[in-house]
């Protein structure tokens, strides 16, 4: 039930069946995209962007644990809020993600993991999706994170709809047939 009402909520976000990269203009020019930039970059919009990232951040740096949150959300057309903490063991960089739709009252909460050096500081290896993390160090940091965004009436986008594709629609420089749920509601350089 849940996956049809989002479905047709991203139909009024992202125009079907225009590729924004191949028809650019028509794209640019859809009821859909305008509806999705409006809702984005509305004056009200930026204004309950910034009154919710005080309070997400408020509340975040009352844990101990989370503290050292950061806001890594971009300005233009963004379409959730985006926060990161990093943790260091050894030469393991986990950062813990959580991204907040401004489409839709869900949050989404990760651990991407890569290989670092210390001296001098750089990575080795890309960032990827840890869900042993999740499942084991982290589970409790996320359980926190949960527990402070369903307080704010936030709810845990479905892990299941994360990587499912929705195959008539994209968004900027996603091809058709790769967009999924996540890209939709959060970001579109996220593979998870």
């Amino acid at each position: 039930m849940i996956e049809i009402i989002l479905k047709n909520l991203a139909y009024t976000f992202y125009p079907v069946g225009i590729c924004a990269m191949n028809n650019r203009d028509l794209y640019v020019d859809s009821f859909e995209f305008k509806n999705l930039i409006d809702k984005v970059n509305s004056s009200f919009a930026v204004i309950h962007k910034e009154r919710l990232d005080s309070q997400i951040l408020n509340k975040l740096k009352e844990n101990e644990i989370l503290k050292d949150f950061e806001n890594l959300t971009l300005e233009s057309s963004d379409r959730c809020l985006s926060y990161k903490i990093d943790f260091i063991e050894e030469n393991v960089l986990y950062q813990l993600c959580i991204n907040i739709s401004l489409l839709v009252p869900y949050y989404y909460a990760y651990t991407l993991k890569n290989i670092i050096e210390l001296e001098p500081y750089r990575w080795t290896t890309l960032p990827e999706r840890d869900l042993q993390a999740e499942t084991g160090k982290f589970q409790s940091h996320l359980a926190i994170i949960s527990n402070i965004l369903g307080e704010m009436n936030f709810n845990k986008f479905p892990d299941r709809l994360v990587t499912e594709i929705i195959p008539n629609i994209n968004y900027a420089d996603v091809d058709m047939g790769n967009f999924t749920y996540f890209n939709a509601f959060f970001l579109d350089d996220v593979n998870l």
